[in-house]
């Protein structure tokens, strides 16, 4: 990608290299793997428009936290950790119920949108309104779950779930990342007062600056290649491509090793001793 000569000089510092490269060769194994699965199914290209969000929300965490810009990365790290979640919850069910819920949102998000416009008198070129309208309301309701179900009951249930990779990606979870990514992403993008006091008085070389921790950027980025190999990983397996194990247990292998090195990660994350 272009993108990648414009990265700022966090790109010097070993550690983002580290997992700025860890990123880049798991949606590299995922775009070669991909290309062999029956692209007809409609199951497969759902999730490669699925994927291709993922792969740009990262790419937009990485750039934003190469050039230290630790506020936006912080809020995007958020996002990829609700998108590994949802996107892993969805995979690894054994039937398609939470399938039809989640394309039921889609039709819901419609309805809502021809509603909003219609009542401020704007009038669009399509009509948004795909009959919800008629239903009655239990069964109007019914089709809030995807979004009514908070994100920590997911990660929770989906990490219940058995992996389908058949590597040991299958054995990272994503519950014990809620409250220090998603909660303290959620305070980046609420605007509020925690977020505000993210910022600190560091040294700079010729005086202090106003700043984000400087440790911030290697921290959004070393959670944003856990979740792309995760996903990778799983996209694969769920377009029904042979699973390369190998590739995808050294990517978390060299994830956890560049961990253990950089001391950064404590508490609920600790690596498994089987990995």
């Amino acid at each position: 990608m272009r993108v990648y000569d414009h990265f700022g000089d966090y790109m010097a510092n070993p550690a983002f290299a580290a997992f700025h490269d860890l990123c880049v060769r798991a949606f590299a194994m995922y775009a070669e793997g991909i290309e062999k699965a029956d692209l007809s199914r409609p199951i497969v290209d759902l999730m490669r428009r699925m994927m291709y969000v993922a792969e740009a929300s990262s790419v937009g965490l990485r750039l934003n936290a190469g050039w230290a810009l630790s506020h936006p990365a912080f809020s995007l790290c958020r996002d990829r950790y609700e998108q590994c979640v949802r996107f892993s919850w969805l995979v690894r069910q054994e039937d398609a119920r939470e399938w039809y819920r989640y394309i039921a949102d889609y039709y819901l998000t419609r309805y809502r949108l021809n509603n909003a416009f219609a009542q401020n008198g704007i009038a669009l070129p399509i009509n948004l309104d795909d009959g919800l309208g008629e239903l009655a309301p239990e069964l109007r309701r019914k089709f809030n779950y995807w979004r009514d179900t908070p994100v920590d009951q997911i990660a929770r249930k989906r990490d219940a779930l058995a992996g389908i990779t058949m590597s040991k990606v299958d054995r990272e979870g994503l519950f014990g990342l809620y409250d220090s990514i998603y909660r303290q992403g959620s305070s980046v993008a609420h605007y509020d007062l925690y977020s505000i006091n993210m910022l600190g008085l560091y040294d700079n070389g010729p005086g202090l600056v106003l700043a984000p921790d400087p440790s911030l950027p290697i921290v959004t980025v070393v959670h944003c290649a856990l979740f792309d190999i995760v996903q990778c990983a799983e996209a694969l397996a769920r377009a029904d491509v042979p699973a390369p194990t190998e590739l995808a247990n050294e990517l978390i292998g060299q994830w956890w090793g560049c961990v253990q090195r950089t001391g950064l990660l404590d508490g609920p994350m600790q690596p498994n001793p089987e990995a």
